[in-house]
């Protein structure tokens, strides 16, 4: 059924309070006259074929909460809506899984009430808003994955408060990893039983929407432990930081260990290096944690062998070296080589090269020119020492007058010396020859 006709119809109810359409086959594009619906606080569109561009006259309804628009065949760009539009209630807006482009919505400086919103799947680009913070001081979940956004990370992202999701994977994000990172409160707390996506879930499942909504309306695909998982209800408790598949580079900062809550953390396919930071032990909730296909240096530290809740761990395609952290934890979890593949230098198990020294010298190329170092450097200190040496010497003899008639009354003294053993010896042979 074509979407237009059916919400013309529903437009004679002007007091209809929900409306959900999730998942009915309807096509064509949102009519302007959805307007109509003055008193609309949910509305689902999702998994339709919907096409063609989000009507500001949506986005302006007075009175809208939750929008679901995901997974059709929209395009085109987001209007600003930069007239008739001073506030907007809305809490929740998924537009994900569609074909959307342009920049970063800038009507999104209205909703200063939004908690969640999943943009994931779609032709975004452009940079990272630095209003974010500012503009959407209450989000919670922010779903960034799998568009064409570039630029680096803003430092404002990383202050947000309430943020507890944050999923920016397979764009083209470049730069370092802010230090900032240690700033995002909602997931420095293990225990999350008030504020932002818990609140949200809350009134949707208890509260406003009640039975009326489908579930849809708060699932969230998340990427974890290698698999693609809907979350509804358990949402509020997910505590993700995803910044795979980009260009970053640079380390990790070691203030990763203040997100205590974390559950999933994947930094894999970028291009960070030096070390893994010993801070990470100080992820006790973690779940699934992967680095994999980086450039990252140095050994596994010790610490992460104390991450209890662990069950997916991914370090393969690294330049990691020494030995593998041994730990009741690890022991248990699956497939354990392809933990560990693409890193030559790292020993013990479940690789199955022995961490003994004839082992490790190979891959460690650089201890020989380590010793060849310290042989220049000792002949090189040897040299220097005796040209200091002559010198000291020379500026006594240039100085001390006692030390100059010294040294050649004793020259003098050698030297005669010599000459009388010389001249002895010489004699004595001239004898013999004669005699013999």
């Amino acid at each position: 059924m074509e979407v237009a006709e059916l919400l013309h119809q529903l437009g004679h109810f002007s007091n209809l309070v929900t409306v959900d359409l999730d998942n009915n086959e309807l096509f064509g594009e949102v009519p302007v006259s959805i307007r109509e619906l003055i008193n609309l606080k949910e509305l689902s569109l999702a998994h339709n074929n919907l096409h063609g561009t989000i009507p500001c006259s949506m986005l302006q309804l007075q009175q809208l909460k939750f929008l679901d628009l995901s997974k059709n065949l929209l395009d085109g760009r987001l209007p600003s809506c930069s007239r008739g539009f001073d506030t907007s209630t809305i809490t929740l807006l998924k537009l994900n899984n569609n074909h959307i482009l342009g920049a970063f919505p800038l009507f999104l400086h209205k909703c200063r009430e939004l908690k969640l919103l999943d943009l994931a799947y779609n032709k975004f680009s452009g940079s990272l808003p630095t209003w974010i913070e500012s503009k959407l001081p209450q989000l919670a979940l922010l779903n960034l994955r799998s568009n064409m956004f570039s630029g680096g990370i803003p430092s404002q992202l990383t202050r947000m408060k309430g943020l507890q999701f944050l999923d920016i994977a397979c764009n083209n994000i470049s730069g370092n990893i802010p230090r900032s990172l240690g700033n995002l409160k909602a997931m420095t707390f293990t225990s999350n039983n008030s504020g932002g996506l818990f609140d949200l879930v809350n009134y949707i499942v208890v509260g406003g929407v009640g039975k009326a909504m489908s579930t849809d309306a708060y699932t969230v695909e998340v990427e974890i432990k290698g698999q693609v998982l809907e979350y509804t209800k358990g949402i509020a408790y997910m505590v993700n930081l995803d910044f795979s598949s980009n260009s970053l580079t640079g380390q990790i900062p070691k203030e990763i260990g203040m997100l205590i809550a974390l559950k999933n953390l994947n930094f894999s396919w970028n291009s960070l290096t030096d070390i893994i930071p010993q801070s990470i032990g100080a992820l006790q909730a973690l779940e699934s944690f992967d680095l994999s296909h980086n450039g990252l240096s140095g050994e596994i530290p010790t610490s992460i062998s104390s991450l209890t809740s662990l069950t997916r761990l991914n370090l393969s395609y690294n330049d990691l070296t020494g030995t593998i952290p041994s730990g009741n934890q690890l022991r248990t979890l699956e497939d354990q080589a392809s933990i560990y593949i693409g890193n030559p230098g790292l020993c013990g198990q479940p690789v199955p090269r022995n961490c003994s020294r004839s082992d490790i010298i190979p891959y460690a190329p650089q201890e020989h020119n380590e010793g060849m170092s310290d042989v220049v450097s000792l002949y090189l200190s040897m040299c220097i020492g005796f040209v200091v040496g002559l010198w000291i010497v020379f500026c006594g003899f240039l100085f001390k007058r006692k030390w100059r008639i010294g040294w050649f009354s004793f020259t003098d003294h050698m030297y005669d010396q010599a000459y009388m053993h010389v001249a002895v010896g010489w004699a004595s042979l001239e004898r013999n020859i004669r005699q013999g």
